[in-house]
């Protein structure tokens, strides 16, 4: 279903044809919402790449880091799972 919402809003808006798809705004927000973990993801990796340089930089706090880096990427874990959890209910709901 919402892969013929983007292919009709794609044909209209090259035909200058102005057209919204009753689908269109559950489309949006489950792209919006993928994103949006998409760019939590990023950060995450980011903190953890900081994290690992303030190890280097302050042995002292290595075993207290590494408590927090284990945390982050086993959140950035959950993270991927849980955009598959948006993408099968998104294919779920485009079945119906």
């Amino acid at each position: 279903m919402y892969q013929i919402t983007k292919i009709i809003d794609k044909a209209c808006k090259k035909l200058n044809i102005k057209y919204t798809s009753p689908n269109y705004k559950e489309y949006n927000e489950y792209r919006k919402d993928i994103q949006t973990l998409s760019d939590i993801y990023i950060d995450l990796k980011e903190i953890i790449g900081k994290l690992y340089d303030l190890k280097e930089k302050y042995p002292e706090l290595e075993k207290e880091l590494d408590v927090d880096i284990f945390d982050l990427d086993k959140t950035d874990h959950h993270i991927i799972t849980e955009v598959k959890k948006i993408i099968k209910r998104r294919n779920n709901a485009k079945e119906k």
